[in-house]
């Protein structure tokens, strides 16, 4: 059994906001393999949303947090040491430009609350991490990063995506789905070495 974990915030001042695009991805996974997934329900135990599937021939389970993001780490507290490898984290990270898409392991939370929660839920760093940019571009596809006081997380959580960013979603989210099915086919390291 896989877990994949998309991080966002409850609320409706958050939706289309930056630090939600794991939720996004997550929907539109949980759709594109529809046939094969149930429905998102409330699971009261894991305080999250879940739906469960498969995807090649693994069960896997879809996992939506509905605590704020620093708690986020909540929604994996039966997970094991045997199953760390098996947590697949989808999440924004402001220092990709917007729409790149890499693969990682065992590396520090960048200063991402939700991966510093899950961190200290499952004892370690050794679970998989989609990271998604979410870092602003100018006209040529370079970054610019927000500066100036709270600047980064006014834009993480304060402001909606503009059409030019939520139009990438869905290329985003197959380029997500095609590493999530190496890995979950072919191993971490197989996946790693075909990222583009």
């Amino acid at each position: 059994m896989f877990y994949i974990v998309g991080l966002g915030n409850p609320g409706e001042q958050y939706q289309d906001t930056p630090h939600n695009i794991g939720w996004m991805i997550l929907d539109l996974l949980q759709k594109k393999h529809n046939i094969d997934f149930d429905d998102f329900s409330f699971d009261r135990m894991r305080k999250a949303d879940i739906s469960q599937g498969v995807i090649g021939e693994c069960g896997v389970t879809l996992i939506k947090p509905q605590t704020f993001m620093n708690e986020s780490g909540k929604s994996l507290k039966d997970i094991n040491d045997i199953d760390i490898d098996k947590v697949i984290v989808v999440y924004d990270d402001i220092d990709l430009p917007f729409g790149v898409v890499k693969i990682a392991r065992n590396r520090g939370s960048g200063g991402h609350n939700g991966i510093k929660s899950i961190e200290e839920v499952l004892n370690g760093r050794n679970f998989i991490r989609i990271r998604i940019g979410v870092c602003p571009t100018d006209w040529f596809g370079n970054p610019r990063k927000p500066k100036g006081n709270n600047a980064v997380q006014n834009y993480l959580v304060k402001r909606k995506m503009s059409r030019k960013y939520t139009g990438q979603l869905a290329d985003i989210a197959d380029r997500s789905d095609t590493y999530i099915q190496r890995i979950i086919a072919e191993g971490y390291t197989s996946a790693v070495s075909k990222q583009k």
